[in-house]
């Protein structure tokens, strides 16, 4: 699983690095605002943020300020049991940004105003890396906030971008799986096909140095629990660069620590 254009990448330096799922989410949110689509749209166009734990990261770094940690989700998968999955606060709603400016409009008014061009970001539970796919669970039956962002994604209006960790990568054939988890009836979520670009930990580092990065290995101990482990090559200057910034991250606390209970 590597980044396209990799012959076009010079140099045989390299360095390998653990990401944590929280470390991944914060540096998929730095190198998303340097991506060309979102830096156009931030500039002169429209940007919807939607509610999810790797998007929460994104909003941060768009509004310049700490969030209380559950207050842009819309759903959460916890341990059994766990605190975590019962934390009430008061909700965020979805981001809506206007040639760069936060606008506080409700979320289906900021979806009417969009124009042609802009772009929509929603996380996704489950993506195949190797075929581009990504599903997310659903558990309304109006199919939630995928419902309302899909028809202007079928417009060619809008065009969506997923940012997604690698934790979330998997070997399975999605759209087959999305026909298996087609059948609410039982309490178990439906799963839906999200028609997007993935945006992960390999495209961010992307943003940062001219370098190929490759996944080598999942999940650790000790709070690595969830991690990805990434291979980067490039010209020793660029390897170094895109180490530079990761390091930067690096110690990013958990989504939910013990003061968050």
């Amino acid at each position: 699983m590597k980044n396209i254009d990799t012959d076009s990448i010079p140099g045989d330096y390299r360095a390998w690095v653990s990401l944590t799922p929280a470390e991944s989410k914060r540096l998929i949110a730095k190198g998303l605002l340097l991506y060309g689509p979102i830096a156009d749209q931030l500039n002169d166009g429209d940007l919807v943020v939607c509610k999810g734990t790797t998007n929460h990261y994104i909003a941060e770094e768009l509004l310049r300020s700490r969030l209380e940690p559950g207050r842009f989700t819309s759903g959460r998968i916890a341990p059994a049991n766990s605190p975590y999955g019962t934390i009430e606060t008061e909700q965020v709603t979805e981001l809506y940004f206007h040639d760069g400016v936060h606008t506080n409009l409700p979320f289906d008014e900021a979806l009417n105003k969009l124009r042609r061009g802009s772009v929509i970001l929603k996380g996704a539970n489950l993506i195949n890396y190797d075929q581009k796919k990504a599903a997310v669970l659903i558990g309304s039956s109006d199919n939630g906030t995928v419902g309302k962002i899909l028809p202007k994604i079928g417009e060619q209006k809008s065009k969506l971008i997923i940012p997604v960790g690698l934790e979330k990568n998997s070997s399975a054939d999605i759209d087959a799986l999305v026909k298996t988890m087609d059948d609410p009836s039982q309490g178990i979520p439906r799963l839906m096909s999200l028609p997007g670009e993935l945006f992960t930990e390999i495209e961010a580092i992307k943003q940062f140095a001219h370098v190929e990065v490759t996944q080598i290995a999942s999940g650790g101990v000790g709070g690595a629990e969830g991690a990805v482990s990434l291979l980067i090559r490039g010209t020793e200057e660029n390897v170094d660069q895109a180490m530079k910034v990761i390091r930067k991250i690096q110690g990013e606390k958990p989504f939910f620590s013990r003061d968050s209970i």
